[in-house]
């Protein structure tokens, strides 16, 4: 939804398929929409921004006319399933994070998908995947962060979840941010180095050259070791 500083409906985008998708408790309000800069929209559409859901679908969308709601198709600048097909039946499915965007590239991952690097360009994102990691991300997908000095030198933040059901730790891992199929690093799934029991839906924090990580009952903080 679109809304004005008073809290106006402006504008507003629902799926086609809606009754289907409400049915199967397949909503879009496990994720949110990120608002993308305006140098990778195109003459047609200048003001873009991305929304997805549990259906697992990205949906690139025009902030200026975000498309409402049509029977039988929907009015979006261009619709990207990550890991066909979309999911319409599984109410555990699909994505419960954001997006993450940099120079470019987008990055999103989803339940029991990779974690996926798109380009996109004139207002359209390139398919298939200009990457996608080797690792699978577990039930509830995760949240991608970056961080970058400018254009350069950019890391693709994520964290596995999986203990989040037990006491099991979170495992922090990082790619190169320009082809995430190149790791750089993960924590330990245990003992010294790795961080604390993990919970559902957090997103790592980056800030002074550290990672930050919270846990049940413990908060972690990863960084260079002095040499």
């Amino acid at each position: 939804m679109k809304l004005s500083p008073t809290g106006t409906v402006l504008d507003w985008f629902t799926p086609f398929n809606r009754s289907t998708l409400d049915a199967n408790d397949v909503d879009m309000g496990s994720s949110g929409a990120i608002v993308l800069p305006d140098a990778v929209g195109s003459t047609t559409h200048p003001h873009l921004l991305l929304a997805t859901g549990k259906i697992a679908i990205l949906y690139l969308l025009d902030q200026t006319n975000m498309g409402k709601f049509t029977s039988g198709s929907n009015n979006d600048v261009q619709e990207v399933i990550p890991v066909p097909p979309p999911n319409t039946t599984q109410l555990d499915g699909g994505n419960y994070g954001v997006p993450a965007y940099w120079n470019g590239n987008l990055y999103t991952t989803g339940q029991n998908y990779p974690l996926s690097q798109f380009s996109i360009a004139n207002g359209v994102i390139s398919t298939p995947q200009a990457a996608t990691s080797s690792n699978t991300f577990p039930p509830r997908g995760a949240v991608p962060a970056v961080s970058a000095n400018g254009a350069t030198n950019g890391i693709v933040w994520v964290l596995d979840l999986s203990g989040w059901t037990g006491t099991g730790s979170a495992v922090l891992y990082a790619y190169d941010a320009t082809n995430v199929s190149t790791p750089l690093y993960s924590s330990p799934a245990s003992g010294a180095g790795s961080a604390g029991a993990a919970v559902k839906f957090t997103v790592p924090t980056v800030a002074n050259a550290k990672v930050y990580v919270g846990g049940q009952s413990s908060f972690t903080v990863f960084g260079l070791l002095p040499n």
